[in-house]
């Protein structure tokens, strides 16, 4: 057996591995970086594109005109010798009345027998071939106000012809006090219907006139029985007018630098070019456009659809959730001045010790007045010192605040200013090529809720 008891043991040195140190970390760091990654809420991004946004400005509108009613001062039977929208002088013989009957049924039926002049079969079947080329299946309803307006037009046709050939009748009648006519007040456009809302002007608009819900209207016809104190004809004396609507705040928003814009009728399919003027009923904006011709081819209509003949607009397209809000400082620019370098703007911060401090804070945009900036480098209430003066200013004593979104190119957060020219439900247009801004192609973060400048995205 051999004698252990002399044998001394060597303490064995702990030899660094450098190769698994340096494989430990990589792992830990693999392992930190897929955690943070499954862990951390994902954070999508928008391509910035050109695009536009084309809104609904399809309105219904009420016509507002100056335009009076004549009414009857006798019981009779009216007869009417000039036509609907037809142009009255003064003195004009616009229709009769009378009270015995016997001379109104005799031009009615005299004026059956006549033939229509060339002209007169020329107007009927422009009126007819203007009615076509605007039917549709939808309009449906307006079929039978059409046949009365026309079979009225030919009766009045009908009983200027008669009362042509029965003058000297007329005039006995006249005399006699049996058979009353009835000339043109005034010049102006006649129309033979009448709906109660002829005095309303800009004044007396509200939301539930806009909307007219309740609306009726009544025309008038010949061998019609009336009372005295019934309407007997409506001229309209001025061809100026305008036509007024409840629109949306989007359209508010887009037309409220506009003096003039250029609607469609639907009654006809023209357009016309009218002044604009905004005003608020109930807080709800409404739109007053206002025409100095077309008057003539609408009298009949109280409510009519337009369509706003509005610009498409066009710019940088983002989605709307990328659009969040940043409160910036305002600091009034002479309070900038360049440090010691004699090439960076900045300001002189002072601390509640008097030292004072050059800070470059980042300029996210700027007018006249201001430089507006973040709390990245200065916080609420810092003492600025105007460079040479005792003057102070205190930081965060104007704010301003502006919309914008994420730029994530970099791999983080950065705001950036937008300019909206315009919004629907899911877009927004805004302009391009600003200072501060987005470019096309830039990457934003596709929902700004929850994002900071300098939020890590990738």
């Amino acid at each position: 057996m051999k004698d252990t008891a002399n044998i001394v043991k060597f303490h064995r040195k702990v030899q660094l591995n450098i190769g698994l140190i340096i494989s430990l970390f990589v792992l830990a760091y693999v392992v930190f970086h897929i955690f943070s990654y499954f862990s951390k809420s994902s954070v999508k991004y928008y391509e910035v594109t050109e695009g536009s946004i084309t809104q609904d400005n399809f309105y219904r509108a009420v016509a507002l005109r100056e335009e009076m009613i004549v009414n009857a001062d006798q019981d009779g039977q009216c007869i009417y010798f000039s036509g609907n929208r037809s142009r009255a002088g003064v003195k004009s013989l616009i229709c009769a009345v009378d009270s015995v009957g016997t001379l109104a049924n005799t031009l009615s039926t005299k004026g059956s027998d006549h033939t229509l002049s060339v002209q007169d079969l020329s107007t009927a079947t422009d009126t007819i071939v203007d009615f076509m080329s605007t039917f549709s299946e939808n309009s449906f309803d307006d079929v039978y106000p059409f046949m009365t307006k026309l079979t009225e037009n030919l009766s009045t046709t009908y009983g200027r012809k008669a009362a042509e050939e029965n003058k000297d009748a007329i005039k006995t009648a006249e005399e006699s006090g049996s058979f009353h006519s009835y000339y043109a007040v005034k010049p102006g456009l006649l129309s033979l219907s009448y709906d109660g809302m002829e005095n309303l002007t800009e004044e007396g608009l509200t939301l539930d006139i806009l909307r007219g819900n309740s609306y009726k209207s009544t025309s008038f016809g010949n061998d019609r029985d009336i009372k005295a104190g019934d309407p007997l004809y409506r001229l309209i004396t001025n061809d100026d007018w305008s036509i007024a609507m409840q629109i949306t705040e989007e359209t508010y928003e887009a037309i409220k630098d506009s003096s003039y814009i250029t609607v469609r009728f639907q009654a006809d399919g023209n357009d016309a070019t009218g002044q604009v003027k905004l005003i608020r009923i109930n807080e709800e904006p409404v739109l007053i456009l206002t025409f100095d011709d077309s008057m003539d081819r609408y009298a009949d209509y109280r409510y009519m659809y337009v369509t706003l003949m509005l610009d498409e607009k066009k710019g940088l397209k983002i989605p709307n959730s990328s659009i969040t809000k940043k409160t910036f400082f305002a600091i009034p620019k002479d309070f900038f001045t360049t440090g010691g370098d004699g090439k960076e703007n900045g300001v002189i911060v002072k601390d509640e010790n008097g030292t004072t401090l050059f800070v470059k804070p980042s300029i996210y945009y700027d007018d006249e007045e201001f430089c507006y900036t973040d709390d990245s480098k200065l916080k609420n209430s810092d003492v600025l010192i105007k460079n040479g003066t005792n003057q102070t200013f205190s930081v965060g004593s104007k704010n301003d605040e502006k919309e914008g979104v994420f730029n994530v190119n970099k791999g983080y957060a950065i705001f950036k200013l937008i300019n909206i020219l315009f919004s629907n439900e899911d877009y927004s247009i805004v302009e391009s090529g600003t200072n501060y801004g987005i470019a096309l192609y830039d990457h934003i973060a596709l929902n700004a809720a929850g994002l900071k400048d300098g939020s890590i995205i990738y």
